[in-house]
């Protein structure tokens, strides 16, 4: 009789677990201890969805005329901004500026998606797996779910189709621990009448969906962009010495702002960026700081980089000649609408001009806007010698911890891993 009260107790409990694991203030267990969940609605786009309770809700950065942007769910613990340190545990939620219909294929669709806008070449990046899944509870629908490593972090998401739209949910981990949380709210999505199902819906009829390849090329009575045949071996196989003449920093002044710890120019400092991204600098800048076009360009993309950029622009230059690629990442929004106007009446976007506001989305550590040159064929280009950028090539430590090196030579015992800044 003991043994049938304490089964039935027991099945009682995990019923009301059950319930309650899709409240506003459920438990459950993922890992090895218990998880508080509490539950957080869009205000704009009405979809709610369960993160746990001890991390931090960071909302989209929605501003007039600007575009993309995530809500991001980050561990307060953990983790560390400082240099050395790891990046948050974070999950993020947004919706593509492509649209999809329903007709082709949800793993085409993203196959296609990742292709032209993961920002890295396939060789950088290594696909865990890669499958359709079909979801139960509240999402109720096919979802593709894809989980890598990129030079920039672990990453997995999974894509959810709602009417003409995707929606993605993105985490910088792969870890079993990570994903059971990762699962729980993918799981607990909920959309409402109020969550668009065309981007029309979401942005206005002004708004230009994203095509895969893209922003549209502005007319054809426009200036061409010089240099645009495809690159020879050599030039595919050589980075340029310095960086083009025209360019600038791509941040306004008087304010200098430090380049930190291992994120520039591997060749210099030993940074963490290589391949593709091996004379990257990051730039220190807190949320909703301008970023400014670097050269006279055109907008050749505009993406969420589920590689690890986050919000992403790419920006081809019409004034070297050989239509270098500028890549501005990690954005908490983008101008869009604004870069689309000024490119449809004068062919091409200014230097100096808003690409974007600044921000955390993809992977980060600390508050810094990623840019980077490469030429057509991908080769990263040198950013040594553009005006108002310093780089420290006396820091071969720079990216390490004080524990794994000693201090460069003549800094006395602080180790000091800034590696330049821009001014």
């Amino acid at each position: 009789m003991r043994r049938f009260r304490f089964l039935s107790v027991l099945v009682l409990l995990v019923l009301v677990g059950t319930v309650l694991g899709h409240s506003g203030a459920a438990s459950a267990s993922a890992g090895s201890g218990e998880i508080r969940w509490l539950t957080y609605t869009d205000p704009r786009y009405g979809f709610s969805v369960e993160y746990p309770a001890d991390w931090e809700v960071f909302p989209r950065q929605d501003l007039p005329g600007h575009v993309g942007g995530s809500v991001i769910f980050s561990e307060t613990g953990n983790c560390s901004a400082e240099c050395g340190g790891l990046a948050c545990l974070k999950v993020e939620i947004g919706l593509y500026l492509t649209e999809r219909d329903p007709s082709v294929p949800l793993d085409e669709w993203s196959e296609a998606y990742d292709e032209a806008g993961s920002g890295f070449a396939p060789t950088e990046i290594r696909i865990e797996s890669a499958r359709r899944e079909r979801r139960g509870g509240p999402v109720g629908r096919e979802v593709f779910r894809k989980a890598g490593v990129s030079p920039l972090t672990e990453f997995t998401y999974v894509n959810i189709p709602y009417g003409r739209t995707v929606w993605f949910i993105w985490m910088n981990d792969t870890g079993v621990g990570s994903t059971a949380i990762f699962d729980h709210m993918a799981s607990s999505l909920r959309f409402d009448k109020s969550t668009p199902i065309t981007l029309h819906e979401a942005y206005g009829q002004d708004f230009r969906p994203i095509p895969l390849q893209g922003l549209p090329e502005v007319r054809s009575n426009t200036c061409p962009v010089r240099g645009s045949r495809a690159p020879g071996l050599g030039a595919r196989l050589a980075a340029p010495l310095l960086a083009p003449s025209g360019y600038s920093v791509p941040v306004g002044g008087p304010t200098t702002r430090p380049i930190t710890c291992g994120n520039t120019n591997a060749e210099v400092c030993e940074g963490t960026h290589k391949g593709s991204l091996a004379r990257a600098i990051d730039i220190y800048m807190p949320e909703g700081v301008d970023v400014l076009n670097s050269a006279d360009s055109r907008v050749l993309g505009i993406y969420y980089g589920t590689s690890g950029y986050g919000w992403y622009v790419t920006m081809r230059d019409t004034m070297s000649g050989q239509g270098y690629i500028a890549f501005y990442a990690h954005l908490s929004s983008i101008n869009q609408s604004g870069m689309q106007l000024i490119q449809d009446l004068t062919g091409y976007v200014p230097r100096g001009y808003l690409v974007g506001k600044s921000g955390k989305t993809g992977n980060v550590t600390g508050l810094h806007l990623h840019f980077h040159v490469q030429t057509t064929g991908g080769a990263a280009v040198n950013l040594a010698g553009m005006p108002n950028l310093t780089l420290y090539s006396s820091y071969p430590n720079c990216g390490k911890t004080q524990s794994e090196c000693p201090p460069p030579l003549g800094s006395g015992t602080k180790f000091d891993c800034t590696c330049g800044k821009v001014y």
